[in-house]
């Protein structure tokens, strides 16, 4: 994630990862790449979207940034994939909060 904040990042915070539309754009290529590779490969159980996806990471978040923001980007990038490959799991990676109650 902090790569494509660096690489296509405006405001160089971590949440437009979830939020810039040039950054989904990037990232939606690399996710098209990896799937039309292994799209047929019986072996994949699941694609996972993120590991420990939240607002912070090594570089800062802006203030706007909550698990709407994260729940959003889920949903986009769930059916983004699905509309590539509907016959694998996607799942959401692992976030560790007590506060968080909505299964992705």
């Amino acid at each position: 994630m902090d790569l494509y904040i660096q690489e296509f990042g405006v405001n160089k915070t971590h949440d437009e990862f979830y939020i810039d539309l040039n950054i989904c754009m990037q990232f939606n290529k690399f996710v098209q790449f990896i799937i039309e590779c292994y799209a047929n490969e019986p072996t994949v159980m699941a694609w996972e979207l993120a590991n420990d996806p939240h607002c912070n990471s090594s570089i800062a978040a802006s203030v706007s940034c909550n698990m709407n923001t994260i729940t959003q980007w889920h949903a986009d990038k769930s059916s983004f994939i699905k509309s590539i490959n509907p016959n694998h799991l996607v799942t959401s990676g692992f976030v560790h909060l007590l506060s968080l109650s909505t299964a992705f």
